[in-house]
């Protein structure tokens, strides 16, 4: 027992100096990352307890061998004693020093640590600092304004200013060396084989094309004298070759142009008579022409009012009678989805000639809008420049008219 209180005793005090120069370490917590200081922490809190215990362990009191003598004898006391002196006690300066290196060394290695990560963290923070000033730039919240943008970045409002000036109002235009493209895509997203009598194949493409572009550029002449953009012809030249009809001269397109500002020409003010009236009004609202037909109306009510229109009894009587005979919309006939479940496309057909047949004209064309929405055929496009938009749009129209909601 004595002999382990006096190695205990040798390995605490040579332990002390190294312990008193690790004792300023604490100080270091404060320049070290949050992140790594809980790791500092601990280790310091290892060091600290190693170092209390050290410093609460006493140097053991000389041994008084004559006490022992009267209890044991002095035989037996002189066992011991000889048994103790030639006890060796090794050194534990070096395990003392070895201890103290590897915690050093330790240290050193966190310290480095820190420092590499302290280091990353200023290279971040100079990254995010230069970075700034184009996210600034970029942000934008449900408050940012079209003038916010455009004073952030003043090459678009330059952009967008000159190609106010220029009149370039539609800047999705295709390149000329995509119109045979676009006239593809066109004819694919169109094209009803039943209609058109065959499958679009390559063959059949190229030759469409090919006509198409023999028929544009025997339309392309000398220049023109009426003002409309290029955008709005090729358009126009596009839906002739869509349907197949020549595209318009400049002439026509003046009388089309006329037609649609709602002015009456000088002959058209100067018809009084009641029969001819209604007959262009229906005419006009046949051709899409409102303006016009509100003209003709306007010209109606003043010849009423004042008491200067051509009143023809025959004509209202045949008329009223024309009324009469007309059928209810409820004749026009209803349909339901439903009757098309498990319907083939020939039971489907057949469903809707026998609709027609009857004057059930309403029925008729239901059942063909849903059979070829159920086919794919009809999306829900609203785009009036395609099938499906021009399509749903006409049965919006349908429906309107005929109260059907």
């Amino acid at each position: 027992m004595l002999g382990n209180i006096s190695r205990l005793a040798i390995r605490q005090g040579a332990g002390r100096g190294a312990i008193r120069h690790l004792a300023g370490w604490s100080n270091m917590e404060t320049s070290v990352p949050q992140s790594r200081r809980a790791e500092l922490r601990s280790l310091l809190a290892d060091i600290s307890k190693r170092k209390d215990a050290a410093q609460s362990v006493e140097a053991p009191a000389a041994i008084d061998w004559k006490a022992f003598e009267a209890d044991i004898g002095a035989d037996e006391v002189a066992k011991i004693k000889k048994e103790y002196d030639a006890q060796t006690y090794t050194d534990f300066s070096a395990d003392v020093k070895k201890t103290t290196g590897d915690l050093e060394g330790d240290l050193s290695k966190t310290l480095e640590e820190l420092r590499t990560q302290q280091d990353l963290m200023a290279q971040y923070s100079a990254d995010a600092e230069s970075q700034k000033e184009k996210v600034l730039l970029s942000y934008t919240s449900e408050d940012t304004t079209l003038e916010d943008v455009l004073e952030r970045h003043p090459e678009l409002d330059a952009k967008y200013e000159r190609q106010i000036e220029n009149h370039e109002w539609d800047t999705d235009l295709v390149d000329a060396h995509d119109v045979s493209a676009k006239r593809i895509a066109l004819m694919e997203e169109r094209w009803d084989s039943a209609v058109m009598g065959g499958k679009l194949d390559e063959n059949m493409q190229k030759e469409i094309v090919a006509e198409m572009e023999n028929i544009a550029s025997q339309n392309k002449g000398g220049a023109s004298s009426l003002d409309i953009d290029d955008s709005v012809r090729a358009h126009i030249t596009e839906m002739a070759e869509l349907v197949g009809e020549p595209v318009p001269e400049d002439a026509t397109l003046q009388k089309w142009l006329e037609l649609g500002n709602g002015e009456l020409s000088e002959a058209e003010s100067a018809v009084k008579d009641e029969p001819t009236l209604f007959a262009m009004m229906e005419h006009y609202n046949t051709l899409g022409l409102t303006a016009k037909a509100e003209a003709v109306r306007a010209l109606y009510e003043e010849l009423e009012t004042n008491e200067t229109l051509e009143i023809d009894e025959t004509w209202r009587a045949t008329e009223g009678a024309k009324s009469a005979a007309a059928p209810d919309v409820s004749a026009l006939g209803d349909f339901c989805p439903s009757e098309l479940d498990g319907k083939t496309s020939e039971e489907v057909e057949a469903m809707a000639d026998e609709a027609a047949a009857n004057n059930e004209y309403w029925r008729a064309t239901q059942i063909l809008m849903q059979y070829h929405r159920n086919t794919g055929d009809l999306d829900s496009s609203k785009d009036v420049n395609t099938f499906s938009g021009l399509a749903n749009y006409m049965d919006k129209i349908a429906h309107a008219m005929l109260g059907k909601n």
